[in-house]
């Protein structure tokens, strides 16, 4: 496992290596004396060394691996992510803010590498293989919606529980993230969900209008069932229900510009989640309800900006006039062009 390992770490784009740069610099810049900071770089950095090691997700099904088989050959790239992750955060931080910043970065990295593991895995040479299971008979519901309703559900149970929690703490840090991390766990299932990737869609034999229609109704319904569920439980907790509608916005927002933009660059599609982070733990701030109306104005102007670019880029794609870019152009490159 480990020679096949090796073959796909070699084949990946040399360039990868040089975005982890700025990061390594960040931990030995001593800036992390903010908690936020702390809390939020080793979760960036998680995620640039998954795709560090493992360069394309989808090498498990290329090779037609078994999970028990992918998660062997995982293992090489996710024991060092784990380390290059967790020691620099408790190197810098020897308190339980590094402690929990360093736990952030150690369940990044294993949730994205079990994400990457098989769904619909062949036969292993002695037992059965999972195989892929359909909702109600139904490829599309078991597709394009089945794990993000559950996602979002989950996610926004979690909100609902805990935005009304912040009153009751001190660390404005801690308040800020506390309800703001389930909703930036959800904007990653989303992107990384396969069922919603372009690529997908093609392999199965879907029309690229089918696979639009379908991204723009899960990216409403998504985010429509997660302010049902975190808005109920706030209304009953009587906390204000505006910053989780704004959240809900921005969700749906979210989820339709990244997968929008992922047929033509999976980068800057990655990036759009963590761009409007920052704004969304601002807002879900229970003690400070102004922080809506400071930040709702220059977020509305960014996501405008942001989601015309991204729907252009989708019109391209679902045309015609543009197509799935080569993998030796994207970010998560490894086996050469289509």
């Amino acid at each position: 496992m480990f020679k096949l390992f090796w073959h796909q770490f070699k084949a990946g784009p040399w360039w990868r290596f040089f975005v982890m740069l700025p990061f390594v610099g960040a931990f030995f810049l001593d800036i992390t004396e903010s908690s936020l900071v702390a809390l939020t770089l080793p979760v960036i950095a998680a995620v640039i060394w998954y795709l560090v090691f493992l360069p394309d997700g989808d090498v498990a099904q290329a090779f037609g691996l078994t999970r028990q088989q992918a998660r062997r050959m995982f293992l090489f790239g996710a024991m060092p992510a784990v380390l290059l992750t967790a020691v620099p955060a408790l190197i810098m931080r020897h308190d339980a803010v590094g402690v929990l910043g360093a736990g952030l970065g150690i369940l990044t990295v294993v949730s994205f590498f079990e994400h990457a593991l098989p769904n619909g895995e062949p036969k292993a040479r002695n037992g059965r293989g999972t195989g892929f299971c359909v909702w109600g008979n139904s490829l599309t519901l078991s597709l394009f919606w089945a794990r993000p309703l559950l996602w979002a559900a989950g996610a926004g149970a979690l909100v609902g529980l805990l935005y009304p929690l912040g009153r009751y703490m001190g660390n404005e840090t801690v308040r800020e993230l506390i309800a703001a991390v389930p909703v930036i766990v959800l904007w990653f299932a989303l992107f990384q969900e396969a069922g919603l990737l372009p690529a997908t869609a093609r392999s199965l034999g879907l029309t690229r209008k089918a696979w639009a229609r379908q991204v723009v109704l899960v990216s409403l319904g998504v985010s429509a069932v997660f302010g049902l569920v975190a808005g109920s439980i706030s209304l009953l907790i009587d906390a204000p229900l505006t910053p989780i509608l704004a959240t809900t916005a921005i969700t749906a927002f979210v989820c339709l510009a990244s997968h929008a933009l992922m047929p033509s660059s999976e980068f800057f599609a990655m990036v759009v989640p963590f761009i409007f982070f920052f704004p969304t733990r601002l807002m879900l701030d229970v003690v400070n309800p102004s922080a809506i109306a400071e930040e709702g104005v220059p977020v509305l102007g960014l996501a405008s900006v942001i989601l015309a670019i991204a729907l252009l880029c989708m019109a391209l794609y679902v045309t015609g006039r543009v197509s799935l870019a080569p993998r030796s152009e994207r970010f998560s490159a490894v086996l050469g062009a289509d």
